[in-house]
């Protein structure tokens, strides 16, 4: 029997039911105890918390090698900055809705007018044009 235009949903998987794939992972999620949320709140931290104490944990590190005698290392605090503003992306995602994309739609000044209409405004707008170029003087002269 085809489908017919009309016709309710009969049986089947409810809308936004999710799949058994899908439940397996919660449920090892639940069983865990694991909350995705705390755990990137907890990265965030970190990072945000290295990154502020970055220069003394620097500091420390050069000094050690330099008593070593072994090359100073390059600073990697901007990692740690990068490493936060990564989590709080994420997190952002847990805590306001994705917006979609809207369509830009310019409107037309020239639309609903009849063609003479069309043909007035076009002719005011040389006007304009040619005074405001010719500053006041009159209409613009074509070059030969």
């Amino acid at each position: 029997m085809p489908f017919e235009k009309g016709h309710a949903k009969i049986g089947g998987r409810q809308v936004f039911t999710r799949n058994k794939r899908t439940l397996g992972f919660l449920e090892v999620l639940e069983k865990h105890k694991f909350c995705a949320a705390s755990a990137l709140i907890e990265c965030y931290d970190d990072a945000r918390k290295v990154y502020e104490n970055y220069s003394v944990i620097f500091k420390a590190i050069c000094e050690a090698r330099d008593q070593r005698g072994l090359i100073p290392v390059e600073d990697k605090a901007d990692k740690y900055l990068k490493m936060a503003i990564e989590c709080a992306k994420e997190l952002a995602a847990y805590s306001y809705p994705r917006n979609k994309a809207i369509e830009q739609v310019k409107h037309n000044p020239l639309d609903g007018l009849t063609a003479e209409q069309k043909l007035d405004a076009v002719k005011q707008m040389v006007k304009i044009l040619e005074m405001e170029v010719g500053n006041g003087q009159g209409p613009i002269q074509p070059t030969p």
